[in-house]
C-alpha cells in the first residue's frame, strides 16, 4: 500500500473542518489542518502537503490573500477553494492563481474527494 497523500484543510470554523477531517481521514488521507492563512503557510513550509483545501472567507489573510503566499512556496501545488458563497468564487481570478477546482460547503464531501482526485491527477 503506497504513502497517503497528504491534505492541508484549512478553514476558520472547526465546526467545518471536524467532520470533513474525519470523512478524509476515512477515505485514506493523511489530514492537517489549519484555521487561518498565517497557520496554512507555517504549515507548508513545514510540512509540504499534496493537495490544500482553502476556505475563501478568512479572518486576517483571506483565501485569495493565502493563496498567493502558496504561490510564492510553491508555484503548482494542487489548491482547491472552499466556499460557502457562489457569488464570493470568480473563476477568472481563481484561474489566474492557477487554482485546481471549487468546492461549495454545500456539496456533499465526495465531491471534495473527487476534486482533490483530479487536482492530483493534473499535478
Amino acid at each position: 500500500m503506497g504513502k497517503a497523500v497528504k491534505v492541508l484543510l484549512v478553514d476558520d470554523q472547526p465546526d467545518f473542518i471536524e467532520p470533513v477531517a474525519f470523512g478524509l481521514k476515512a477515505a485514506g488521507y493523511a489530514v492537517a489542518t489549519a484555521l487561518n492563512g498565517d497557520e496554512a503557510l507555517k504549515h507548508i513550509k513545514k510540512d509540504m502537503p499534496d493537495v490544500i483545501l482553502l476556505d475563501n472567507r478568512m479572518p486576517g489573510a483571506d483565501g485569495p490573500e493565502t493563496l498567493k503566499g502558496i504561490r510564492k512556496i510553491h508555484k503548482t501545488l494542487p489548491v482547491i477553494m472552499m466556499s460557502a458563497f457562489t457569488e464570493d468564487v470568480r473563476s477568472d481570478e481563481l484561474a489566474a492563481c492557477r487554482v485546481s477546482g471549487i468546492f461549495y460547503k454545500g456539496d456533499d464531501t465526495s465531491k471534495m474527494v473527487d476534486l482533490i482526485n483530479a487536482a492530483l491527477k493534473k499535478k
